[in-house]
């Protein structure tokens, strides 16, 4: 029982990290996909775009 114990404490503490990680990177995923969509459309018509990716990236 004890083994067993340990085993299913091990899998739902892994099982809650890889959760709570996927969680954040789609959070941050989409986030900055939106935010690279919104700059892209209001930005698009100028030549500042690339100058605006590259501060971007680099703040982040």
């Amino acid at each position: 029982m004890s083994i067993r114990y340990k085993k299913v404490t091990v899998v739902e503490h892994v099982s809650f990290d890889e959760l709570q990680i996927g969680v954040v990177l789609a959070i941050a995923g989409i986030t900055i996909f939106f935010l690279y969509l919104r700059l892209t459309a209001t930005y698009m018509p100028y030549k500042t775009t690339t100058n605006m990716k590259t501060c971007s990236v680099e703040q982040l």
